[in-house]
């Protein structure tokens, strides 16, 4: 999307008033966002979604809100949405202290423990996400086990194991490499991989590529040790939510970034079938001609 059509999502938003936000429609207008900048730079999305997100939260805290229930309900949302984009601790908190007082009003349900445990499950708080899965729904799947251990220096990823446990890893930046931000149930990705693993055209890319699955709050375990399985040369390891991944393009699946020296200096997004998408960082890599 083009700079004007995001900065009406930002001129809408900076209009609200707190009586309009008193009708709780913090996340209505965050949902609007996402769907209108979906074309966006990530960078330039999580702007106009931050423009919005703390608007709401002053907005929310004004005298003469009187609908406690449905603005608890709101901030609720629009705070485990809006951290879903973000590292930042804050949206983090405003979720959780939202959701005790969902769960102190007695008007917690199951929509609201999926939400939280999602939001967990992004953040790669995956302990916590399981205390919760065990309290509120104990009938879903488990989430999986972190072994003990700390993240070593780089880019922070969990290595998804054989048993389907979490082994805390990072990402070591050296030389050229290409990160690849992919989704085992992503089509494009798939389409993607497939293309990659394929063709010996790609024979160049493959030694420097490196497969990593986003944050999200629907745990994909069962896609990833199933590409794993057949594909231990080229594993998916899962992103943990950190600002060291702040150049990174999160927001959508397949991005390529090309990083040298521990630089982003060139990225494809998408895969439209003749991987003109990674042109650029062919070129870059000196494995095809000018």
């Amino acid at each position: 999307m083009l700079l004007s059509g995001w900065m009406l999502v930002l001129g809408a938003a900076s209009s609200i008033s707190p009586v309009s936000m008193c009708k709780a429609d913090t996340y209505t207008q965050l949902l609007k966002a996402e769907a209108t900048t979906l074309d966006a730079s990530a960078r330039d999305r999580i702007e106009a979604l931050s423009h919005i997100y703390v608007a709401g939260r002053r907005a929310s805290r004004a005298v003469g809100c009187r609908n406690k229930d449905r603005i608890i309900e709101d901030q609720f949302k629009a705070a485990a949405l809006f951290a879903n984009y973000v590292p930042d601790a804050e949206p983090l908190r405003n979720a959780l202290a939202q959701y005790g007082l969902l769960v102190e009003r007695g008007t917690a349900g199951a929509e609201h423990h999926r939400r939280l445990i999602g939001l967990h499950v992004a953040r790669g708080d995956f302990a916590q996400a399981e205390r919760l899965r065990r309290q509120w729904l104990s009938n879903v799947p488990a989430l999986p086990r972190v072994l003990p251990g700390r993240f070593p220096p780089g880019l922070p990823v969990y290595a998804v194991q054989a048993d389907g446990s979490l082994v805390r890893d990072s990402i070591r930046l050296s030389g050229d490499q290409v990160v690849a931000i992919v989704h085992p149930r992503c089509g494009h990705s798939r389409r993607a991989l497939q293309n990659i693993v394929a063709q010996p055209a790609y024979q160049g890319l493959r030694a420097k590529l490196v497969l990593v699955v986003p944050n999200g709050p629907h745990w994909a375990g069962d896609s990833i040790a199933e590409w794993n399985g057949l594909h231990p040369e080229l594993p998916m390891s899962v992103m943990y939510m950190d600002k060291r991944w702040a150049a990174f393009d999160r927001q959508q699946t397949p991005v390529f970034h090309l990083v040298r020296e521990g630089r982003v200096i060139e990225t494809g997004a998408g895969w439209r079938g003749a991987g003109e998408e990674l042109a650029p960082i062919m070129r870059a890599l000196g494995l095809v001609s000018n």
